[in-house]
């Protein structure tokens, strides 16, 4: 499996990509990142992000 690069930029893979390399939804990848970039800002914001 080739390394999946999403932050790089510009970007390098799109969710699609990445959906179809772990074999779910594009709306699945989306979610699962969204709420894991709201988990890292919410580490270095003033106010926690409850999920």
């Amino acid at each position: 499996m080739a390394p999946i690069v999403y932050y790089e930029i510009p970007r390098q893979t799109s969710v699609r990509e990445i959906a179809d390399e772990m074999d779910c939804s594009e709306s699945t990848v989306a979610d699962h990142l969204r709420k894991a970039e709201a988990r890292l800002v919410s580490l270095y914001g003033d106010h926690p992000v409850v999920l």
